[in-house]
């Protein structure tokens, strides 16, 4: 519902609602669960290949791509024992999506996904080691993406480093749960102690930023400064990390 969306988009959590890179390392992540760290052609292609289909269900999206493609290649990495460079691998993913697009640098997605990898990329080794790695990622994206958030939707999310994390921890839940249900549903069966968590989990997730916005505290409307601005301060920030 429109409602809903304008929670999660006013706490900085919309990009759960699409498709986007989150998803795409949610499954790569359960994916190299079951693999295990065996390193063969069978464990390589049973990797690469639900990101390939899942890939091909969000109609190349370029956030997917840009996620599957990066994943792809560490993938690659592993398997031939080379050393992965996440800078130079998200290079070659924007590389390839401009050369088949050159337009598609002008859309958001494209913006948002590639900015987001670069703030992780540029941003979490200067986060404390004592910090869990997931809340490490979570707070390099959301101090990554605000200044563009400033100046695209003249909006800033101030809740968005700290919301972020307890949403993106039950998306990671509810992603493999919903497509359980959606496979046994496929198959004529109805799992309904699978259906009835997947629904109180993400109940709970509208719940979180519906309170959020009721007490007028997710985030503010503000002028867009200056692109020159915007571009310096992304230019001498990732510099100087």
């Amino acid at each position: 519902d429109e409602d809903v969306y304008e929670d999660f988009r006013v706490n900085g959590t919309a990009h759960v609602l699409a498709v986007s890179g989150l998803h795409v390392a949610i499954l790569y992540g359960i994916i190299r669960k079951i693999s295990g760290k065996r390193q063969s052609a069978y464990s390589f292609l049973f990797s690469v290949m639900p990101v390939i289909t899942y890939q091909a269900m969000a109609m190349w999206s370029p956030s997917a791509v840009r996620a599957g493609g990066m994943l792809i290649l560490k993938t690659l990495s592993l398997y031939t024992d080379r050393r992965y460079d996440t800078l130079s691998a998200m290079s070659f993913m924007a590389i390839v999506l401009i050369a088949v697009n050159p337009y598609v640098i002008f859309g958001s997605g494209f913006q948002m996904s590639f900015l987001a990898a670069a703030s992780i990329a540029f941003i979490m080794p200067h986060i404390p080691c004592k910090i869990p790695e997931g809340i490490a990622v979570t707070l390099s994206v959301s101090l990554g993406l605000m200044p563009y958030q400033w100046y695209s939707f003249n909006y800033i999310s101030v809740t968005a480093p700290a919301v972020n994390v307890p949403v993106i921890f039950l998306s990671s839940i509810l992603l493999p749960l919903s497509m359980l249900v959606f496979i046994f549903f496929s198959a004529g069966i109805r799992f309904m102690p699978a259906e009835y968590a997947a629904e109180a989990l993400l109940n709970f997730t509208v719940k979180i930023n519906d309170i959020l916005t009721m007490n007028g505290i997710g985030g503010k409307d503000v002028a867009s400064p200056p692109l020159w601005c915007i571009l310096l301060f992304y230019t001498g920030a990732f510099f100087l990390m």
